[in-house]
């Protein structure tokens, strides 16, 4: 199988309150101008948007690669289960629409939210077609 790389679906609302919430947190600069605090806005607003943005989902071979400020791996023969979820779990997914995938080894369930997720599944289950799905 190549490499097939899936970007993260990311919900508008959540980056909308984000980024109030940022603006809030620098009102100051619109009242007392300040260089250095307009460059730290700049660097926070541009992490921000690439932890937004930036999160991949690469399946090559049996490996998937998740990409959020650094790469972790997992092996898709080791997972055993993919199923719909609304947690609130911090999780390399910029949306609410997640998908929990659940791995013999780690035990820890690893939440994502990929664009096409019918796709992603059915990418998945060709790697390893005893993956169990669940989706509402």
């Amino acid at each position: 199988m190549e490499k097939i790389v899936f970007r993260s679906r990311v919900s508008v609302w959540l980056c909308a309150l984000v980024y109030a919430l940022l603006a809030a947190a620098f009102w100051p600069i619109f009242y007392d101008f300040s260089w250095s605090l307009l460059l730290i806005f700049l660097l926070t607003v541009g992490a921000v948007s690439y932890g937004f943005f930036g999160i991949t989902y690469t399946i090559e071979g049996h490996v998937l690669w998740v990409r959020m400020l650094g790469r972790q791996r997992y092996d898709i023969m080791q997972l055993r289960r993919v199923a719909s979820t609304r947690t609130w779990i911090a999780a390399p997914a910029a949306s609410t629409r997640r998908i929990e995938l659940l791995f013999a080894s780690p035990s820890t369930p690893l939440i994502i939210s990929p664009c096409h997720q019918d796709r992603f599944i059915a990418c998945l289950r060709q790697v390893n077609p005893a993956v169990a799905v669940k989706l509402d």
